[in-house]
């Protein structure tokens, strides 16, 4: 049953942060965008390097 409240919650969320993002300015919206992508990376490495995998990620 939480389950389910969760993946409402993520609906409604989504929903608006849709909203938010055709009402604001493309400035805005790339520069969102561009911070957003710097931390999933970020925090990538930051779990690989936590986890001991990083060093596969160098091998290639």
């Amino acid at each position: 049953m939480i389950r389910i409240y969760l993946v409402l919650l993520l609906i409604v969320i989504a929903f608006y942060a849709l909203r938010a993002f055709q009402k604001a300015a493309p400035e805005k919206v790339a520069r969102i965008i561009r911070i957003l992508t710097y931390s999933t990376i970020g925090l990538a490495l930051l779990y690989l390097g936590a986890t001991g995998h990083l060093n596969g990620l160098f091998a290639l």
